[in-house]
């Protein structure tokens, strides 16, 4: 893909770091593991100020409460120490990739000229704070 495209959808002032977590992403496909400190302090805040969408934010949270009932009803006390651990973690490892995955799938089901699909990025991913 176009680097152009990704700064255009992450903003000027993180695009370092997206651009590089991004490239590995691109060389390697498989790749889905990295580590976002924003994420790991701000969790779905993080989703939702990247504008990742509300499916996964309430995947996550959903997906991490079941199984954080699961926990505690099973293991009682340190269940819920391992489902706080598990909650804590997910964000931080694996936002980058969703992050890159919503960016990419706009980008293919985009039927934009150049020029457009660079101003809907900026509108459609870009936050107040770039």
């Amino acid at each position: 893909m176009n680097k152009e495209f990704y700064k255009a959808a992450v903003g000027e002032r993180s695009s370092d770091y997206y651009m590089k977590e991004f490239e590995r992403f691109e060389r390697n496909p498989n790749s889905v593991f990295s580590w976002n400190w924003s994420a790991l302090l701000f969790g779905p805040l993080w989703m939702g100020h990247r504008k990742i969408g509300y499916r996964y934010i309430f995947l996550f949270t959903g997906l991490v409460t079941f199984f954080s009932l699961f926990f505690v009803d099973v293991l009682g006390f340190w269940g819920g120490v391992l489902s706080f651990f598990i909650y804590t973690l997910v964000f931080p490892v694996l936002g980058n990739k969703i992050y890159f995955s919503v960016i990419c799938s706009y980008l293919l089901d985009s039927v934009s000229t150049d020029k457009e699909l660079l101003l809907e990025l900026r509108k459609r991913f870009r936050t107040g704070l770039d």
